[in-house]
């Protein structure tokens, strides 16, 4: 539709893959793709540690498990990586190759920014967790205290 109407799509810039960057933002879907698999399987057995082997940390309260805590590490530096190579790859494009596929470079933008924020977000939430806990039994602890001392 946009190579008909608007003339793009006949623009031979070179990707930071190679090729034109229309070649190359589908590899970066492609690429996308793939880390939301190896994301989801090391998910599956990071619960699948933390259930049978994971231990409370105690500086921070948080469940952890040895094997669990380095694919986050892997996961955290290929997540980094990929960012990388998209901002690369969107300062690299010209309004005119932007326009030629304007909703891949959206999704690419919008699924980058998901991945970069979705493991420090995981991150906070265990540890509001853990503090809410600890408000909880404090105040529990109190209100047995003060039960009791009445």
């Amino acid at each position: 539709m946009w190579a008909t109407k608007q003339g793009y799509g006949t623009l031979k810039s070179t990707g930071i893959f190679g090729g034109t960057t229309l070649e190359a933002s589908k590899t970066m879907i492609y690429l996308l793709g793939i880390e939301h698999i190896i994301a989801y399987c090391f998910n599956l057995y990071r619960m699948y540690e933390i259930g049978n082997y994971g231990k409370i940390d105690d500086q921070t309260g948080i469940q952890s498990a040895p094997n669990e805590t380095r694919l986050k590490y892997v996961e955290i530096i290929l997540d980094f990586i990929i960012f990388v190579i998209f901002i690369a790859h969107f300062f690299m494009i010209g309004n005119d190759e932007f326009n030629n596929s304007p909703l891949n470079y959206i999704f690419i933008l919008v699924d980058v920014i998901i991945m970069f924020v979705s493991l420090p977000y995981s991150y906070v939430v265990q540890r509001i967790l853990v503090a809410s806990e600890i408000t909880k039994n404090v105040f529990t602890l109190f209100q047995i205290q003060k039960g009791k001392l009445r």
